[in-house]
């Protein structure tokens, strides 16, 4: 069975029904810590997890792009910002008049 959105096997439980990881599983969950702070969602890691697949460009091309677009957006705010900071901006004086 598969815990944590698919990304992590359900580890087998002690006697007192704490669950217990190996070395592998504390790997996985670095490995996950990982694609998450590069802001994979966990349904889009699992074919990253795996280290012997090949398949992965799309993968990664695809979160390029996000980040691309992402800084795009955040490189207008900062300019809008950077406008607001002298004076009214376009849209502001547009509605000025």
């Amino acid at each position: 069975m598969r815990i944590k959105g698919g990304v992590l096997d359900e580890p087998p439980r002690s006697a007192n029904g704490y669950r217990q990881y190996d070395t592998q599983d504390l790997i996985r969950v670095l490995r996950i810590k990982r694609l998450s702070a590069l802001g994979l969602s966990l349904k889009s890691m699992p074919p990253l997890l795996d280290e012997h697949r090949t398949d992965t460009a799309d993968s990664w091309d695809e979160l390029d792009r996000e980040l691309r677009e992402e800084i795009s957006k955040l490189s207008y705010q900062r300019r809008l910002l950077a406008r607001a900071r002298v004076g009214p901006v376009a849209v502001d004086r547009a509605h000025a008049s």
